[in-house]
């Protein structure tokens, strides 16, 4: 899946193509950097046609396809609705107690 845009915090559709256990190719601004430090996928550089084209080219033809869709799909495993609630129930709760 190539996702282009130069400006986006978290994408849904990064998230969703990795959750189909699909290798992504992402421009290399900051917020994508986890997806390619943990072999989920891989990048061009933002604004640059042919390295968008080079990055395409290059994940047409790699073994790693696939193993970068698995890798993708494991990353977000901790990414659910519920498991995000309850880290974040157990940083208000760590906040309260030691403002207490």
């Amino acid at each position: 899946v190539v996702f282009p845009p130069r400006h986006d915090v978290q994408s849904i559709s990064v998230l969703e193509a990795m959750a189909c256990e699909k290798a992504v190719i992402v421009s290399d601004i900051p917020e994508f950097c986890y997806l390619v430090n943990n072999g989920a996928g891989i990048s061009f550089k933002t604004g640059d046609a042919i390295s968008l084209t080079l990055s395409m080219k290059e994940l047409a033809v790699s073994k790693e396809r696939n193993v970068m869709g698995q890798r993708g799909r494991d990353l977000i495993r901790d990414l659910t609705w519920d498991k995000i609630a309850l880290k974040y129930e157990k940083l208000l709760q760590d906040v309260l107690a030691k403002h207490s």
